[in-house]
């Protein structure tokens, strides 16, 4: 699926990455819930997204205290905040396929 070439972080969907945040987390542990992915992680999740639109969502989640990591790409993971948390369990769990390349 592709986005439109003027795609901006805020036509991402807040909701849907901190799901996918949840989803790769409960993937990579074998069901056992957990709160944080790395961003290459995530950039696989959102195809087509190009990874500055995508930086640029999660430090605005980082900024409203939905996830927790460093958007300067440092130490490439995020985590979800309790409030982030609160908000992904609205979205049901989808079985990501990741693929490495």
């Amino acid at each position: 699926m592709s986005r439109p070439k003027s795609a901006q972080a805020k036509h991402i969907d807040d909701r849907e990455v901190l799901a996918a945040i949840r989803d790769i987390g409960i993937t990579r542990r074998r069901n056992v819930p957990c709160k944080w992915a790395f961003t290459w992680d995530i950039e696989l999740a959102f195809p087509g997204v190009h990874p500055k639109v995508l930086a640029a969502k999660l430090k605005a989640l980082v900024r409203r205290k939905l996830t927790d990591g460093c958007p300067c790409g440092c130490r490439g993971d995020f985590e979800l905040t309790e409030a982030g948390w609160d908000m992904a369990i609205a979205v049901p769990q989808t079985p990501r396929q990741l693929k490495y390349d």
